[in-house]
């Protein structure tokens, strides 16, 4: 149903918007420390499957339909491709490669900016909210293992979880943790947005 890609949708729509000002006003203040220029995020296209097409042995004799990934009537999402090395940069369960310091910043500084509301992370592409939205456990993730930066310290972010011990789940786990991958307790916290590391506030980008 078209319905399941909507949180995706959302949150990609949301990051593209963080991308889109931090690439305006912040990176050109970290200009020589860094050459980075953009940070954009791809929208997915949301598309209905009419029908699935026959594979034709030698062109003639027609095979039947392979329903294995697709079925007619179904909903997809399409992104264009991306020409190059494709790499994962950090995750909603607190890996982060350390030579992504840019997106590592950038990921800091969403949560600063909304107020600790949200943190865009799971970053990956080349140089998912929805079911990867872990809500404050995977801030408190993020957080716990992120390591400031020069641009962190050029823009003044401060991480309340910079010296504290929590729990990570299989310690850094690089691939993407699911919601329904936490435990109960961790589910309702996340639900419920409690965490005893930060408050929220008024957030500077919408």
């Amino acid at each position: 149903m078209a319905v399941d890609w909507v949180p995706d949708f959302h949150a990609s729509v949301k990051a593209a918007r963080f991308a889109e000002i931090f690439t305006q006003n912040v990176l050109p203040s970290l200009k020589g420390l860094i050459s980075t220029t953009k940070i954009e995020f791809v929208i997915p296209l949301l598309a209905k499957m009419d029908s699935l097409s026959h594979f034709k042995v030698l062109g003639l004799f027609p095979v039947k339909e392979d329903r294995s990934y697709l079925l007619p009537k179904e909903y997809v999402g399409i992104e264009p491709y991306l020409e190059g090395k494709f790499e994962k940069f950090n995750s909603n369960g607190g890996y982060e490669d350390n030579t992504a310091a840019v997106l590592n910043t950038f990921s800091h500084w969403t949560w600063h900016v909304s107020g600790h509301q949200y943190l865009v992370c799971d970053l990956q592409g080349v140089s998912r909210y929805g079911m990867t939205d872990l809500g404050v456990v995977g801030m408190e993730q993020v957080l716990a293992s992120h390591k400031c930066n020069n641009l962190c310290d050029r823009l003044a972010l401060s991480n309340p979880l910079a010296d504290i011990a929590v729990h990570v789940p299989g310690h850094k786990i690089r691939h993407t943790t699911y919601n329904f991958q936490l435990e109960d307790g961790d589910i309702v916290r996340a639900n419920d947005g409690r965490t005893p590391y930060f408050s929220f506030r008024d957030p500077i980008v919408h």
